[in-house]
């Protein structure tokens, strides 16, 4: 972290917080709102340290936790420190302490660890305490007062994701809402009269009202309960030939959480439908979930992915013929993965900036420090299971593969290119007078997209019109 005073030139700017050794360390610094102190934070995966000190001051930065066992995020209110963290609340929980008391044994609990919902993170705003969370993958906000006292729980529109802002010292509350059938929407809280008040709508030139969305429950591989978000028409009949987009992510501890999206719309106004499974690996059900699906446990992920598509299919929603699977990076890995362990179970396949090959992923680029979340090949013991699920090393001669349009990067410096490369290269050579295995390298696109936005609406439209051929869909008019 540098510190720059405006009107100087960057050459004078300041190195304030850094590690001499430990390059794999991130920094971030954040000014508190009353502008009397900045919080540091010192990160490695899901864990970090915490720091904090008078701006202008030149006495040494006060610690507030540094012991790297747990992920912790601090708010200063009024001279309380509130601190979220999962260190023995895998849910999360909220500590409050004076600002004279940093140290962890002043610390006291605000907020119990919730026994089903995971605390996403807290905002104080307009003299509340707002705690939100995810409730089976979707949010719910719960209000307190800086004393602790529970006042009521925040209510939307249906089902979805909202994101709270806000000052402490301002009156306005802001709501931002959307779900997978309802477009995102600004509205303004109205505390005196619980209410939300509509601030903005975003045109959107798209008619959802005939779409709905769902939430189902399935059993993966070990009975393990997976929860699942359907979105489709109204009307939509269980006559297993929908064509059907399973997409999801499984990993990093990140949530997929019911958000709207043009793509997603364009594919239902189509005729299809999209299914949206919350893995193992990923957030939506705390840091045990995440730990259920990394390192030697991946496997998991890719389980709770094929018993969603076997769920459909058993259902009536749609059938393999008609079934079409999406993910990126991490999400291309589990779509790679699931690819070669089942192919029979899928039409085509949306493999974006993957993972592929899991032998050498980290000796490219700075993969290396996924080595938290999958393991590394140099250690012998997690060889043995990165080799198991490679979905480059599970390619095998003669099998018949869905169709495939697998894509990269050029300038990737997450997910090297070589790995799209080389699956086409090696799924074209298992069988080569099969389905078609195509190839897109983009030469102006970092990992998550970082181009511009023409580039990025025909990258999304290459992608569409190859999936929607493939299961004999027509494009909207």
């Amino acid at each position: 972290v540098y510190f720059h005073k405006l009107g100087t030139p960057p050459s004078e700017d300041k190195k304030i917080f850094f590690h001499d050794t430990v390059k794999e360390y991130w920094h971030d610094a954040a000014v508190t709102e009353d502008g009397k102190y900045v919080v540091f934070y010192r990160s490695i995966y899901n864990q970090n340290e915490v720091y904090f000190k008078r701006v202008g001051s030149d006495e040494p930065l006060i610690p507030i936790t540094t012991s790297f066992d747990a992920q912790y995020s601090v708010d200063i209110i009024e001279g309380k420190i509130l601190i979220r963290t999962d260190k023995d609340a895998p849910l999360y929980k909220v500590y409050i302490t004076d600002i004279e008391k940093p140290d962890q044994q002043y610390w006291r609990e605000f907020i119990p660890e919730d026994s089903n919902d995971m605390l996403q993170y807290i905002a104080g705003i307009a003299g509340h305490v707002y705690a939100v969370y995810q409730h089976n993958a979707y949010t719910r906000v719960k209000i307190f007062t800086l004393e602790g006292k529970y006042l009521r729980e925040l209510s939307f529109p249906t089902i979805g994701t909202a994101n709270l802002t806000g000052y402490w010292f301002q009156p306005d509350v802001w709501v931002k809402f959307s779900s997978c059938t309802y477009p995102s929407t600004i509205y303004r809280y109205d505390f005196g009269n619980d209410s939300l008040i509509l601030y903005r709508k975003y045109p959107v030139e798209i008619d959802v009202s005939n779409f709905t969305t769902e939430q189902v429950w399935y059993k993966s591989k070990d009975g393990t309960p997976i929860s699942m978000f359907l979105v489709h028409h109204k009307d939509l009949k269980k006559d297993g030939n929908n064509p059907t987009l399973l997409t999801a992510y499984g990993g990093f501890n990140i949530s997929i959480t019911p958000r709207f999206s043009t793509s997603k719309v364009v594919w239902l106004e189509a005729g299809g439908m999209v299914a949206i499974p919350n893995l193992r690996g990923g957030g939506e059900y705390g840091q045990e979930w995440h730990k259920a699906g990394m390192l030697e446990k991946k496997q998991n992920v890719f389980d709770d992915f094929i018993a969603a598509a076997e769920w459909l299919i058993d259902n009536g929603y749609t059938n393999p013929d008609k079934l079409a699977i999406s993910g990126g990076s991490n999400g291309g890995l589990l779509v790679g993965a699931a690819t070669v362990q089942r192919p029979e179970l899928f039409k085509v396949v949306d493999c974006a900036v993957p993972l592929l090959d899991m032998i050498r992923y980290h000796k490219f680029g700075y993969a290396n420090v996924w080595a938290e979340e999958y393991g590394s090949s140099d250690n012998p013991e997690q060889f043995k299971y990165l080799y198991r699920y490679s979905p480059y090393h599970n390619v095998i001669n003669g099998v018949k593969y869905p169709a495939m349009i697998i894509t990269g990067s050029e300038n990737d410096a997450r997910v090297d290119p070589l790995h799209a490369r080389k699956m086409v290269a090696r799924l074209q050579e298992a069988n080569p007078h099969g389905e078609p295995i195509l190839l897109l390298v983009q030469k102006a696109s970092g990992h998550h997209g970082g181009t511009t936005l023409s580039v990025r609406i025909e990258q999304q439209a290459q992608t569409l019109a190859f999936l929607m051929q493939q299961l004999g869909m027509n494009a909207p008019e």
